[in-house]
C-alpha cells in the first residue's frame, strides 16, 4: 500500500469541518499560534486559499504536498505548524497498488 498526498475536490468542507481547524481558530493555546485571532484568521485564509489553488493534484511525498501547498504563501505572517499539520492530514491517502495486468502471450 503506498501513501499519497491528493488534495480533493471536497477540500473546503472537510476543512472547514475539522476538528483541528476549529480549535485553531477559537484558542490560541497552540503552540505557534498568534494570540492576536486576526492573524490566526489571516493564515487560516491563506492556507484555505492555497489548498483551493491545488484541489486535483497529488504528491508522491509529505515534502512534496507540504512545499506546493506552503512555499508559495508570502503573507509575512507565515503558517503555524498545527495549521500546516492540519492541512496535511486532510489529503493523505492510502492507495492500493495493484499489479499489471499480464500481457496476453502472441
Amino acid at each position: 500500500m503506498a501513501t499519497v498526498w491528493t488534495v480533493p475536490l471536497d477540500i473546503l468542507s472537510r476543512w472547514l469541518d475539522s476538528d483541528e481547524v476549529q480549535t485553531f481558530l477559537s484558542s490560541n493555546d497552540l503552540a505557534d499560534a498568534s494570540a492576536d485571532p486576526k492573524v490566526r484568521l489571516a493564515q487560516f485564509a491563506t492556507v484555505t486559499e492555497s489548498l483551493q489553488q491545488h484541489v486535483g493534484e497529488t504528491y508522491t511525498s509529505v515534502q512534496a504536498a507540504s512545499a506546493a501547498l506552503f512555499d508559495g504563501i508570502n503573507t509575512g505572517l507565515g503558517v503555524p505548524v498545527g495549521l500546516k499539520l492540519a492541512a496535511l492530514r486532510l489529503v493523505v491517502t492510502a492507495v492500493h497498488q495493484t499489479r499489471p495486468s499480464p500481457q496476453p502471450l502472441p
